[in-house]
């Protein structure tokens, strides 16, 4: 999960995924002379500024903690199984599946199982993957749960 950490002199932003890449990338566009370059993929370093520049960094601050294990299932679900299957394949012809156990194995969330099913099952998955729900098998909440998408 996203983590960030107050320092003396501005905010440490780690371990962020691409979606609080994205908003903290947006904010340096916006703000770049608060922003420390990084060459680390999952790392930001923003220095305090100005009052007006303080209450946009508080915002964006609100935001990346707001980040849910959901938002972390689903981006791991599209990193790890429908962008492979989008590059090598034909798109709109290609299918994925996904099982739940998967995911709580290679995420190690022991126990969250139902977060997993849970987050593949939003309609969120689809609409911001571009992707379409075939068939869905097993229990509302369990590792064997399988899901076969469009891609």
């Amino acid at each position: 999960m996203a983590n960030v950490m107050k320092t003396s002199t501005g905010y440490i932003f780690e371990c962020l995924n691409a979606a609080g890449m994205k908003l903290v990338n947006e904010f340096q566009r916006q703000h770049p002379q608060i922003c420390e370059p990084s060459s680390e993929p999952t790392f930001r370093f923003i220095r305090c500024g100005s009052a007006e520049d303080n209450l946009a960094l508080g915002e964006l601050i609100a935001e990346v903690r707001a980040m849910t294990l959901a938002d972390e299932i689903r981006e791991f679900a599209l990193k790890q199984y429908v962008e492979p299957v989008r590059r090598t394949k034909t798109p709109r012809t290609a299918h994925v599946t996904i099982v739940s156990g998967n995911i709580v194995r290679e995420l190690k969330l022991r126990q969250r199982t139902p977060a997993v099913c849970s987050a593949i099952d939003a309609q969120k998955f689809q609409d911001d993957n571009g992707i379409q729900l075939l068939q869905r098998s097993g229990p509302k909440h369990g590792m064997t749960v399988t899901w076969n998408f469009l891609v």
